[in-house]
């Protein structure tokens, strides 16, 4: 897939499904995100791992929000599938973040020092943007919430990249 077609639409679904749950339309991301899936899959290459990690982020992706929700890190805008669990367009959003990871994100993953510091500096920069989009709000004092969420992102996409991306080219997934 290309890497631009995949990134574009990957910040277009980040940011209707960001200014959805802030606008109390938070089916509106979840949706563009299942019409998008099938588009995806037809342009890709690797659907079958594409699916797999699509799958894997899905259910696993939202244990790291549940978290920040359960400790108070963060509050997200919108409904939930349980109380105290992340809320549908956060799932959508790992899914969508899912579907990035073996074409424009593949570089991120591909280096571990990469992939700490992409965690520890675009985790927070996400949670920022998305807080001050009003779809979340951080815990004060600001900076511990967004160290830890720093922290937790860069070991969740350490442990990620191992399984999940082929550390040379030609390596089937």
């Amino acid at each position: 897939m290309n890497p631009v077609v995949n990134i574009v639409a990957n910040q277009l679904l980040w940011l209707a499904l960001v200014l959805g749950a802030a606008q109390g339309l938070d089916w509106l991301g979840p949706l563009l995100l299942l019409l998008w899936l099938p588009l995806h899959l037809r342009l890709t290459d690797s659907v079958a791992a594409d699916l797999r990690l699509f799958a894997v982020l899905v259910l696993l992706g939202p244990l790291l929000d549940t978290a920040f929700i359960q400790t108070g890190v963060v509050t997200y805008q919108g409904a939930a599938p349980v109380a105290g669990y992340a809320p549908y367009w956060i799932i959508a959003m790992w899914g969508a973040f899912a579907l990035t990871l073996r074409h424009s994100m593949r570089w991120v993953l591909q280096q571990p020092v990469v992939t700490f510091f992409f965690g520890v500096i675009g985790g927070p920069l996400a949670y920022i943007a998305g807080s001050r989009l009003g779809a979340a709000e951080l815990a004060a004092p600001l900076g511990s919430s967004l160290i830890v969420i720093a922290m937790a992102w860069a070991a969740f996409l350490l442990l990620l990249r191992f399984p999940a991306i082929p550390q040379r080219e030609g390596v089937p997934a």
